[in-house]
């Protein structure tokens, strides 16, 4: 009888075995670069653009990973280079002055020969929302007509009295809304903080301030730039970092 559960065992640990070990990938060939990626993922494409595409692969749990690839034509690739190392010099210096975000990794990389950067950020999703609602709110002070409540505020104070007394977001977006918008621009910038404040008031009422995982990667090739980019629970972030590593370490330009 022992013998029979032990076979019975071993039967079903080979055949799951067997199932791990039999997983199929498909292979995406695009105008500019080509990868691998396994039948678990559904992948969408969009050609829409001129010169640009956007690759979106998505897996069973509803992870994301999106590509830009953009054909450059006959710009020099070392102005792009350039650009891209400015562009998340400028990132990962704002990351380092904000309480929101944490630096994980910054680094060079180098993918089928083409070289760019990665940077990837811890996040604290109900600071960052609160942040970028004060940023857009000093940005659009004059059209929104706050200049006086704004300026009173460090960022850092704005977010602490945000979080420790949710009423004060209600009575902001009421402010806020208690005049009819005259024009686009006000209307652009009001929807703007109705939506930070929203979703900052969302997390606050379920007194839940999630920690996210970002990771941005940017190279380029035989002027073709692609970036690359996706979000995780930080709970969830090396798995799926790692799922997403064996796309990109198939890449292949053409």
């Amino acid at each position: 009888m022992k013998r029979k559960v032990f076979l019975i065992i071993l039967t079903t640990v080979l055949a799951l075995t067997l199932s791990a070990c039999t997983t199929t990938t498909s292979k995406y060939t695009g105008e500019h670069i080509a990868f691998d990626y396994s039948d678990d993922w559904e992948i969408e494409v969009d050609e829409s653009g001129v010169g640009t595409n956007q690759i979106m692969l998505v897996n069973k749990s509803d992870f994301r990973f999106v590509f830009n690839v953009e054909s450059l034509g006959d710009v020099k690739e070392e102005e792009i280079i350039a650009q891209i190392v400015a562009d998340i010099n400028q990132s990962y210096e704002t990351a380092n002055h904000s309480n929101a975000m944490e630096v994980v990794a910054y680094e060079d990389v180098v993918i089928d020969g083409g070289s760019g950067k990665e940077l990837t950020l811890n996040i604290q999703l109900l600071d960052s929302l609160i942040q970028e609602l004060y940023y857009s709110l000093l940005e659009n002070m004059e059209v929104l007509e706050i200049s006086d409540y704004i300026q009173a505020y460090e960022v850092d104070a704005f977010i602490s009295e945000m979080k420790n007394d949710p009423n004060k977001l209600e009575e902001l977006k009421t402010r806020l809304n208690e005049k009819e918008t005259e024009n686009q621009e006000q209307q652009l910038a009001l929807l703007l903080a109705n939506g930070f404040i929203d979703n900052a008031s969302h997390y606050l009422n379920e007194e839940s301030d999630v920690s996210i995982t970002q990771s941005n990667i940017v190279v380029v090739k035989d002027n073709v730039l692609i970036r690359m980019y996706f979000t995780s629970k930080a709970s969830d972030y090396e798995k799926n970092a790692a799922e997403a590593q064996k796309i990109i370490d198939s890449i292949t330009f053409l």
